[in-house]
């Protein structure tokens, strides 16, 4: 017992020698961080220790950097800004929809469960939004495309971009046939990479090549799906807004995963300021958990409908790399960004 103590002693003390000597913050008792803007505090829903309520990450000072992170949407931060990125991931349970406002260009990613269609329409409708510019659909599980043949009908859709299989389930032949009746603009990606300029944004939009993954090839279904089969045929999106970097997993498991950091990594990328953590968080193969160790993900948000649904291991991933972590089942978490400072919290 007393060599434990001893050890955990000693890990403390290099922890905070650590801070001091890299980055003058001191790691205090009762878990908080002080540094020159003020106290480093965790609230509930931005906690680093266990899952929680939703809530802000904040100074208890006012912070002398503009690029210190600053939490709250009581009044836009944002308003008046040359360049504005708004991204909400929408409380819709257990699935997938993600509005993104870059300046003047809308982005729907995933679509929800079936009987979403009400909170994503509200939410196009409170941002006065009756064009889509870009429609990226990550993959066709039932939780991603819910909606995605009525928001074909009901909206103006410009581009659609989708991985490239067919899935034998009723929502994906509805959905086909509104593509086919709309005029977007489809692409269906495999093994192949497209980057996208719009202005101050830019998107780099990776498909899988994994091997057995072929083209066109027919996978998945209501009646007998392999979820993680179809989970590693996810669109793997990262954005850069300015000096904000956002990275859209899907819901890529551990051999997708496995097969993008080689791709991030060669092209020079390090860390992330958010991550939209794969699979609800439900899943945690090792390829996911080595990920997160390189992309050091200043914030983690996690679409899902209860704390139970969580793998253990993730959670435990998201806290030993630091992330502020953010989950949709205590409402929509809302990010903001001029570029340069950002801020982000549960509605």
């Amino acid at each position: 017992m007393k060599r434990i103590r001893y050890s955990a002693i000693l890990l403390l003390a290099a922890l905070l020698l650590s801070l001091t000597a890299c980055s003058g913050l001191i790691l205090n008792p009762d878990g908080t961080i002080s540094g020159k803007d003020g106290t480093l505090t965790l609230g509930p829903g931005a906690d680093t220790r266990e899952p929680s309520t939703g809530g802000p990450l904040s100074w208890d000072t006012e912070p002398e950097s503009e690029t210190t992170p600053s939490i709250g949407f009581d009044e836009d931060p944002y308003e008046d800004a040359e360049h504005r990125l708004y991204v909400d991931f929408l409380k819709t349970g257990k699935s997938d929809c993600i509005l993104i406002r870059a300046d003047d260009k809308v982005i729907l990613m995933d679509t929800g469960e079936n009987d979403d269609f009400s909170a994503v329409q509200a939410a196009l409708s409170a941002q006065n939004v009756s064009v889509i510019d870009l429609l990226i659909l990550t993959h066709y599980d039932n939780d991603h495309i819910g909606t995605a043949t009525r928001v074909l009908n009901s909206y103006d859709v410009k581009t659609v971009y989708m991985p490239d299989y067919i899935r034998n389930s009723s929502l994906y032949r509805k959905m086909a046939e509104a593509l086919a009746a709309s005029s977007a603009e489809v692409h269906r990606l495999y093994d192949e990479d497209v980057e996208l300029d719009l202005g101050y944004a830019h998107l780099w939009i990776n498909a899988t090549g994994l091997p057995g993954h072929e083209r066109g090839r027919e996978m998945g279904s209501d009646v007998d799906n392999v979820d993680a089969e179809e989970n590693n045929f996810s669109l793997i999106t990262y954005m850069t807004f300015g000096s904000m970097k956002l990275l859209f997993c899907g819901d890529a498991e551990g051999e997708r995963m496995a097969e993008y950091m080689p791709l991030w990594q060669a092209r020079g990328l390090s860390t992330v300021t958010l991550c939209k953590i794969p699979h609800h968080g439900a899943s945690a193969d090792k390829g996911e958990l080595n990920a997160l160790d390189v992309l050091q993900p200043r914030y983690c948000v996690v679409h899902t409908d209860a704390r139970t649904s969580l793998a253990g291991a993730i959670v435990t991933k998201m806290k030993a790399v630091f992330s502020a972590v953010y989950y949709t089942y205590d409402g929509t978490v809302s990010f903001a960004s001029d570029g340069e400072s950002c801020t982000i919290g549960t509605k």
